[in-house]
């Protein structure tokens, strides 16, 4: 999360300075998947910054973060910022912008000194790395100002704000139950929850409490999106229940045509030399006392129609009973499914939600499509796993079972692994939806599971390809299973079945 407001920013890099001081900036780098720049410290302890502008964030975190998968959504950048020392944080307290002071020894043991501006001011936020003259190297961005910082360019900083309050309260955030403000003056300040919450690491608290409350936003979006993933589940369901529905209604009321038919029959065979025009004779109706017209079947007389009418009728009228089963069945299962989807969309937290899902036993691991989309019964061809993060992964269980897994059942759009160079199992990562990218946990669990049906899976590390299956062919003539991937990447993976990943039964 960004600071409110530059006296935040000020405080916050009076921290920033404590933690960060003697450490060694080790690297930086671009995480394309979450679009957010990561600067990785090390000193008596690991921390690392993570900052992006959209949607915005700012934070200190102590450790480093866990190495991204697949490697090539990292983007090293900033190069020439390595091996620098941090030998000073400030932060003006007339506007909302940190710097961190770098240092360096070159080859002849002159320093060089150099700084990363992080301009925190909302629509206009950017990150710059500047040289010791004030020429910026490089930015995150280009700001759309008046001083459109860029690369080459000399750095200009911000029209300051004209008057800060040298005492007051600023709200710094808020969890879905407290909020928490600065109260501060010329001699410090303090962080006041309200209501009274669970005591900070009163050494850093606005950096604790800013590593606290961006935690709660993302564990808050990921119960979110798992919540709206699951009600989007029970939503497939209903509606397929509900066209099912329509279409049994339909049904049923060909059925009530029955009795119809059979007057018709009646009428016809107590006429049998009634005379068509143009395929529809009219007759006297014995049962409303009226005349009525009734067409008859194309190329088929009178006592033919008149069977024919008979017939339908009876297999209307037998068809009735069933149809109303299960019309009322298809009404009880989406009735229970709305009360699953109200149990659900009440989940107040990710615990409650996991209750509820394991109560009702929803299946998260189908998609609604067809072929690999849906859950089928075990398949003497592969083997089903579910990864931890909920998506299907099936193992092929031999050459023909390898074949028919690729061809027959995976879609275009999923993704086909196999150990690399080595004979083994495919494997296929089932997508939840072909414009959405496996989560990186998935992929590298479906990568693993290749690897330990291999070959190599007594290996401590096995390479892995991986690739939509599009773009899998056959290998002409040859033997089931021979396939040539196209557009493949690789991972680097231990054999073995991934904690959290559990075998269907």
């Amino acid at each position: 999360m960004f600071p409110r407001s530059a006296i935040i920013s000020s405080f916050l890099a009076k921290e920033y300075e404590q933690i960060l001081r003697g450490s060694l900036l080790v690297k930086s780098e671009y995480h394309r998947r979450n679009k957010d720049f990561r600067f990785l410290f090390r000193g008596r302890d690991q921390h690392h910054i993570c900052y992006s502008f959209a949607p915005p964030k700012f934070v200190l975190l102590s450790g480093w973060p866990e190495k991204i998968t697949p490697p090539t959504d990292s983007i090293a950048i900033w190069l020439e910022a390595n091996d620098h020392s941090v030998v000073a944080v400030s932060g003006p307290k007339n506007d909302r912008i940190i710097e961190i002071q770098l240092e360096r020894a070159d080859d002849r043991g002159a320093l060089e000194t150099k700084r990363i501006v992080f301009e925190l001011l909302g629509a206009q936020s950017t990150a710059l790395l500047v040289d010791e003259n004030g020429l910026i190297l490089q930015a995150t961005r280009v700001t759309s100002d008046e001083r459109s910082l860029r690369p080459k360019r000399f750095y200009v900083a911000p029209t300051p704000i004209p008057s800060v309050l040298e005492a007051g309260m600023v709200t710094i955030g808020s969890d879905s139950n407290v909020t928490y403000s600065l109260d501060y003056n010329e001699r410090g300040f303090r962080v006041l929850p309200s209501p009274a919450a669970e005591a900070l690491d009163l050494s850093f608290p606005l950096t604790s409490l800013h590593a606290y409350l961006q935690r709660h936003s993302e564990e808050t979006a990921g119960f979110a999106q798992h919540k709206a993933r699951v009600i989007g589940v029970l939503n497939r369901e209903i509606k397929k229940n509900q066209k099912t529905i329509e279409k049994t209604l339909a049904k049923l009321q060909a059925a009530e045509d029955a009795e119809r038919l059979k007057r018709w029959g009646d009428i016809l065979m107590a006429a049998p030399d009634a005379k068509a025009t143009a395929g529809v004779v009219t007759l006297h109706d014995f049962y409303s006392d009226e005349e009525i017209e009734i067409p008859l079947q194309p190329g088929k007389g009178v006592i033919e129609t008149a069977s024919h009418f008979y017939r339908k009728a009876k297999k209307l009228q037998r068809s009735k009973g069933p149809l109303e089963k299960t019309l009322a069945e298809l009404r009880s299962a989406t009735a229970e499914l709305e009360r699953q989807r109200s149990a659900v969309a009440d989940a107040p937290d990710t615990g409650a939600l996991q209750t509820v899902v394991a109560e009702f036993q929803i299946d998260l691991s189908g998609s609604g499509g067809s072929s690999a989309g849906q859950r089928e019964a075990t398949s003497p061809y592969y083997r089903e796993f579910i990864a931890s993060t909920g998506d299907r992964i099936l193992v092929g269980k031999s050459a023909e079972g390898n074949a028919h897994l690729t061809f027959k059942v995976a879609r275009g759009f999923d993704l086909w692994f196999h150990a690399q160079q080595s004979p083994g199992s495919h494997v296929i990562l089932v997508r939840q939806d072909k414009n959405r990218d496996p989560l990186p946990k998935a992929i590298h669990e479906a990568a693993q599971l290749a690897a330990a049906y291999s070959t190599q899976k007594k290996s401590q590390a096995v390479s892995v390809i991986y690739t939509e299956r599009r773009y899998v062919r056959k290998v002409r003539k040859g033997a089931p299973g021979q396939v040539i991937p196209q557009n493949v990447k690789s991972l680097l993976v231990e054999p073995g079945i991934p904690p959290g990943v559990s075998e269907a039964s």
